[in-house]
């Protein structure tokens, strides 16, 4: 394994939102050129099918964050367990759940549009109290 590191990786290292730690990708540092490329086309043949990857592409300056491949000068590859979930996957789940309630709740709205709160089964503050439990749970 060399010991010597690119500029790029230099200054992934240098940067201060990494505080000095190197983070959680398998490889940084790929410079985003033709030599890049041929490295990915590799990794991609030669990947175990078991696992995935992403890319985040990076560019000088002080960032905590990816920027188009298109802008940037080189890239990290982030690798997982094809079977692991990940902040996406919760963020996905989490949306649905949201869509649901919302769902729910314009449902109930749509319906009490035409209420005569009179003879209702709950008042008003009942409703809005049934509301609040959906948005809590």
């Amino acid at each position: 394994m060399s010991e010597t590191i690119n500029k790029f990786q230099a200054r992934l290292l240098a940067n201060p939102c990494n505080k000095k730690e190197i983070g959680n990708y398998l490889f940084y540092g790929v410079p985003n050129d033709f030599e890049g490329e041929l490295f990915m086309k590799l990794f991609k043949r030669f990947l175990n099918p078991k696992f995935k990857y992403y890319r985040q592409f990076r560019k000088s300056g002080s960032w905590s964050h990816s920027v188009n491949s298109t802008d940037g000068d080189s890239f990290v590859i982030y690798v997982d367990d094809k079977k692991k979930k990940t902040l996406a996957d919760e963020y996905i789940q989490s949306n649905i759940k949201l869509r649901q309630k919302l769902k729910t709740i314009e449902n109930i709205c749509k319906t009490n549009e035409s209420v005569n709160w009179d003879f209702a089964e709950l008042n008003a503050n009942e409703e809005f109290a049934e509301i609040s439990k959906i948005l809590k749970s």
